[in-house]
C-alpha cells in the first residue's frame, strides 16, 4: 500500500512532508519575501526549494524547517558532523 496508513494518518500529518521555511518577519522583509514564496536554501550539505511562512515566533536570524518520519526537511541539509548549519535563503525570482 506504499505506506498509506501513515502517510494519510491525521495523527500524523505533522511529520508529512512538504514543509514550509518558516522565518522572522524581518527576515522575510529583507529577503523582499512574503509567506507562499518560494526559496532556495542551500547548506554545506545540499540545496532544497521550500515554501515561505512567515512567523512572528522564530527569532530573527534563525529559519525553522521541520524533521519528517521519512528523512526529508531539515536533516537533508544538515551535516551532523559540524556543531553548527548555516544556511543561505535566496528568492526565486
Amino acid at each position: 500500500d506504499n505506506g498509506r496508513m501513515v502517510s494519510e494518518a491525521t495523527a500524523l500529518a505533522r511529520v508529512r512532508r512538504p514543509f514550509p521555511l518558516r522565518i522572522s518577519p524581518h527576515d522575510a522583509a529583507g529577503l523582499g519575501v512574503e509567506s507562499g514564496a518560494e526559496v532556495r536554501v542551500t547548506s554545506g550539505k545540499t540545496s532544497r526549494e521550500f515554501t515561505v511562512e512567515v512567523d512572528a515566533g522564530v527569532p530573527t536570524g534563525i529559519a525553522q524547517i521541520e524533521f519528517s518520519a521519512d528523512g526529508a526537511g531539515a536533516a537533508e541539509l544538515i551535516d551532523a558532523n559540524t556543531a553548527i548549519t548555516d544556511l543561505r535563503v535566496e528568492t526565486l525570482r
